[in-house]
């Protein structure tokens, strides 16, 4: 974390695990040893709460940590920027995906471009009160040029290392596949190719589908979090090869001969 480690991160690639702050994801953690982790603000919270300046020792010195405001959640929808701010500054993560709304391909116009312009500004009000060790990746959203302007304005602004869009939002229209992929053409298009994480599907079916600013992709690791240690290493650097296959990256990290025709 951000506070331990003076070097810069480099974005996440492959498999960015979700994690959480019960004993099951710190085992999990400390056994395969990921190369990037995310985890929501409230389990942040979460972790300051039960074990102060000792949440460093959570993770590697070696694992990139980002935290994110998930809109989905009651109890994260409620609190304020400022309480999100203090969370995050105290937590000390590498990077953070600010104020993120969801903003659903299927919504009403109007609802979109709010969604969009409070995405953007809270991109742009968590850069100015972070400190600057903690690496904003802002998110793209909308289903449209002019909506995704409004959120590629402030990319513009910060020069973000890495995009944040999520999956899930494209996935309640028809054809969610293809509607993704048309967004993440158009946003590598808009954005010089900017590195993009997406966040809600780990699939390598639909990540070998998708273009080639796509180098990250959230996972929920519940199915094995209860497994022997030799099968949790086993299991995740199966799935982990599998992944970067489909990105086109070699498990070490370097792009495969083939890795741009995906």
């Amino acid at each position: 974390m951000s506070g331990e480690v003076s070097r810069r991160r480099p974005p996440a690639t492959g498999i960015v695990p979700i994690v959480g702050g019960n004993e099951g994801h710190r085992e999990f953690v400390e056994e395969v040893r990921p190369d990037a982790v995310i985890l929501r603000v409230r389990e942040a919270k979460r972790l300051l709460a039960n074990y102060g300046r000792e949440v460093n020792s959570w993770f590697p010195d070696e694992t990139t940590v980002i935290t994110r405001r998930y809109a989905g959640s009651r109890e994260e929808l409620v609190f304020s920027w400022r309480e999100e701010k203090n969370w995050v500054e105290a937590f000390e993560p590498d990077y953070h995906i600010p104020a993120f709304r969801v903003v659903e391909a299927s919504n009403e116009a109007f609802s979109r471009v709010d969604g969009c312009e409070r995405t953007a500004l809270g991109a742009e009000w968590m850069r100015e009160k972070l400190p600057e060790q903690i690496s904003i990746i802002p998110s793209v959203k909308g289903a449209n040029l002019d909506e995704r302007t409004i959120c590629e304005q402030v990319v513009g602004k910060l020069q973000p290392d890495m995009l944040a869009v999520g999956y899930t939002e494209y996935s309640a229209v028809s054809n969610g596949e293809q509607s993704i992929t048309e967004h993440l053409e158009a946003v590598a298009r808009e954005t010089a190719e900017k590195p993009v994480l997406l966040l809600g599907s780990a699939s390598p079916d639909l990540l070998s589908q998708l273009p080639d600013n796509v180098v990250a992709s959230t996972q929920e690791p519940h199915n094995l979090l209860w497994r022997r240690q030799s099968e949790i290493r086993k299991s995740y650097r199966d799935l982990e090869a599998e992944v970067r296959e489909a990105l086109g990256y070699r498990h070490d990290g370097e792009e495969t001969e083939t890795g741009g025709e995906k």
